[in-house]
């Protein structure tokens, strides 16, 4: 799967959960990704400035 019909498939999904879901309920989903995106952001940095190679995780 290449990142465009990875992306495609990440629309897809958002559009049928966007269909369900109240508009004031949907910033709790999309808060909850921006955190976990700076997380992992996070963790990485720590990981490389403690001497790890992106190979090693």
């Amino acid at each position: 799967m290449n990142k465009q019909q990875l992306a495609n498939k990440i629309w897809a999904s958002a559009n049928k959960m966007r269909s369900k879901i109240e508009a004031n309920e949907y910033k709790d989903y999309i808060l909850g990704f921006i955190f976990y995106k700076f997380l992992s952001e996070q963790e990485v940095k720590f990981l490389l400035d403690e001497g790890l190679t992106k190979d090693d995780f």
